[in-house]
């Protein structure tokens, strides 16, 4: 995958548990959403999907 298409799944992902987080009066993961290189990038994502992974 291209660094832009990471970073445009790092952003909606943001949006999708911020979102998921004011629905349900919980906190976001705190992570950097800005272009970065991907290995950081996938780091912030894993912790974005494992912040959705504990409520299924």
């Amino acid at each position: 995958m291209r660094q832009q298409n990471i970073h445009k799944l790092l952003s909606s992902l943001n949006e999708v548990c911020k979102t998921h987080a004011s629905i349900n009066n919980y906190h976001p993961p705190k992570v950097s959403v800005k272009k970065q290189e991907i290995k950081k990038m996938n780091y912030e994502i894993t912790k974005l999907m494992n912040y959705l992974n504990n409520f299924n």
